[in-house]
């Protein structure tokens, strides 16, 4: 009877830190794959296992030629899949990186969680942190573009401005000014 050794996976597992609008964020730049009896893995996924936010957690991934790659916006899971040697989905696996798309993102931390399999088992469970911090965004202001001449009496400057801020709800305060 053969018996099979699983892969394993190793890497970072601190935490790291995605602040908002930032760059991809690298999650396991330095992850490494061993697999003593099989030079083929068929498969491997990266999973958002707490705190997903559908609609503002992304997994963005490299293309590696022979894995096919599928990021599920609804569950938080990147699937590879794809007859490919032990380097091809390190490569891939290394490349995967974190990205909130939210103007306002939900500050929970996220636990991430790398797995790959050689076709008959699953490697061990590689997680890493994400702590996630939010900016605050000036409020916006919009209004007409045309500029007003005052002559006599009462004036309306602009009866359309709105103001609107992503990540407060409330405005406590503004001023307004005069520029030459």
């Amino acid at each position: 009877m053969v018996t099979n050794s699983p892969p394993q996976l190793s890497g970072s597992v601190t935490t790291i830190t995605y602040t908002e609008n930032g760059p991809p964020l690298p999650i396991q730049p330095t992850a490494q794959i061993v697999d003593p009896d099989n030079v083929i893995l068929e498969s491997a996924s990266v999973s958002i296992l707490s705190n997903f936010r559908s609609g503002e957690d992304q997994l963005i991934f490299t293309p590696v030629s022979g894995i096919t790659g599928l990021y599920n916006t609804s569950t938080g899971v990147l699937s590879f899949n794809g007859n490919a040697s032990l380097g091809s989905y390190q490569s891939i696996l290394q490349a995967v990186s974190y990205v909130n798309s939210s103007e306002n993102p939900d500050p929970s931390a996220r636990l991430l969680e790398y797995s790959v399999f050689d076709g008959l088992d699953f490697s061990n469970l590689l997680d890493r942190g994400i702590t996630i911090v939010p900016v605050d965004d000036p409020p916006v202001l919009a209004g007409s573009p045309d500029q007003i001449q005052y002559t006599t009496g009462n004036l309306v400057i602009d009866n359309s401005i709105g103001v609107s801020d992503v990540d407060n709800t409330q405005i406590t305060g503004g001023d307004n000014f005069h520029q030459q």
